[in-house]
């Protein structure tokens, strides 16, 4: 009988994690529902930070008319600057998905400029805590919220992709013995400790790449 992975994400067709589909029965699907959220006006600032795809896709579904032309732009990490790259020509920085790493990075290259980040209504502001003096506004453009409903079978392996999708699926969910528990970074992972008694394993990058390389060392 073939193994079984949840992973709490709606996998694009050319993802990595379809390389073990020989071996594992995936599952993949998002726990979260998202909504756009209005904004009038662009605070001003020197940059736009994006934390994550999803932010890159409603901020530009509003966009219209309104002019950012002359500002740089940040993505948290290279997914979300693969999203970004689809709607301008350059971006000018990109982080490695760690919170303490680009946060740092993004201090040494925007030296003090203002940098208004681009969140969800629940995000963390992961990055945004770990800079000295945190007074770069923010712009919220949607709202993600757990499903009402879902259905996720009993899995041997278990990848969760934000603290968000962790809390929803323990929510309704209990932790299973022998189930192996993967989180996309450190700060997802921390949340699951709070839910979980288990170990949780965490790649040395924050990728999908990453992720299917770890778990191929415990299939």
């Amino acid at each position: 009988m073939s193994k079984k992975l949840f992973i709490s994400r709606n996998l694009h067709e050319k993802s990595p994690f379809w390389k073990l589909k020989d071996r594992v029965d995936i599952y993949d699907h998002s726990l979260l529902q998202f909504r756009s959220i209005p904004f009038a006006k662009i605070p001003e600032s020197q940059w736009l930070f994006f934390y994550s795809q999803q932010g890159v896709v409603h901020f530009f579904r509003q966009l219209s008319d309104q002019q950012f032309t002359d500002r740089k732009l940040a993505a948290f990490g290279p997914k979300t600057a693969d999203v970004l790259a689809e709607q301008v020509p350059t971006i000018h920085f990109i982080g490695n998905g760690s919170a303490k790493a680009t946060a740092s990075a993004l201090q040494l290259v925007t030296n003090r400029q203002a940098i208004l980040f681009i969140r969800a209504r629940q995000s963390r502001r992961s990055v945004q805590r770990c800079l000295p003096k945190n007074t770069h506004p923010d712009l919220i453009v949607y709202d993600n919220r757990p499903k009402a409903k879902f259905d996720v079978p009993n899995c041997d392996f278990l990848i969760f992709t934000s603290p968000l999708n962790a809390k929803t699926y323990f929510d309704k969910y209990p932790e299973v013995e022998g189930q192996i528990i993967f989180a996309i970074g450190d700060t997802t992972a921390q949340t699951i400790q709070q839910l979980t008694k288990a170990k949780v394993w965490v790649p040395p990058n924050p990728s999908e790449e990453s992720l299917v390389t770890l778990v191929t060392k415990h299939l």
